[in-house]
């Protein structure tokens, strides 16, 4: 039941997962029969294309392969559907009620005199500002990971779709091109460092000024902020030149989209 380390009692795995099973099984007997049949559809449709995607996406990192013929994958996949969907459903029914009940008198109206724009242009610039001090910390950025190999390939003049070509034609013409012209290819990769936090603060602020006009509470809105803020893994990504993050940026903002295209229809 428990292992000892080094003068620490921990708890083993089966004790955490019975944890885990009695936490999630009172989690869904809480959402799933408060759904409608049209909830229940839609979110068991979503939950399991994220579940697809976790697992499948784990296989190929892990594996080489997706094991696509595996009955443990597909058992992953159903468990990561109950799981997903429970989400969904607890973002739809929940959250609105929690909403209402932290819309304090004293945060409510937190930045009603504001126009849609200028929300924006202030979370964005709040953003940006509060990650000044990581740059500096790590100027001109992080130059990691598959960024060494694809600024090598651009330099080369031999791109290719190991990486995307796109991201590729970007990092190499700051770095290599810009730098060549500025003088040093620090000062070509800041270029790019900057424009990356531009779009990471810029799409932050959207998903900001959404929770704006969707009216959330104040203090949700202020907490929120903070997070994209000052959480530190924020600026530290928003640095990095890896491919993954105008990914996962450009990916939040298509959902960003759509939820707001749904809307208007």
């Amino acid at each position: 039941m428990f292992t000892r380390y080094e003068g620490f009692v921990l708890f083993s795995n089966s004790i955490f997962a019975i944890f885990l099973l009695l936490v999630l099984s009172k989690f869904f007997r809480k959402t799933f029969p408060v759904a409608d049949r049209r909830l229940l559809i839609c979110s068991m449709i979503f939950g399991s294309i994220f579940s697809t995607s976790m697992v499948l996406g784990a296989n190929i990192f892990s594996l080489d392969t997706t094991e696509i013929d595996r009955f443990k994958t597909w058992f992953y996949i159903a468990s990561g559907t109950i799981f997903f969907s429970a989400m969904i459903i607890f973002i739809f029914k929940f959250l609105p009620k929690a909403n209402t009940f932290f819309s304090g008198e004293k945060f409510s109206d937190f930045g009603k005199s504001l126009s849609l724009k200028k929300y924006f242009l202030w979370s964005w610039g709040l953003i940006f500002v509060a990650w000044i001090p990581a740059l500096l910390a790590q100027y001109p950025g992080i130059f990691a990971y598959d960024s060494i190999a694809q600024v090598f390939n651009y330099n080369l003049g031999f791109v290719t779709f190991a990486h995307p070509p796109i991201h590729t034609w970007l990092l190499g013409f700051c770095t290599i091109t810009l730098g060549n012209i500025l003088g040093s290819y620090e000062r070509g990769f800041l270029i790019y460092t900057l424009l990356q936090m531009l779009c990471v603060s810029a799409v932050f602020a959207g998903i900001s000024c959404y929770m704006f006009k969707k009216n959330l509470s104040g203090i949700f809105r202020i907490a929120w902020q903070f997070c994209f803020m000052f959480f530190p893994l924020n600026p530290i990504m928003a640095m990095s030149a890896t491919k993954d993050i105008f990914y996962a940026v450009f990916f939040s903002l298509m959902i960003l989209i759509w939820f707001v295209t749904v809307e208007y229809h």
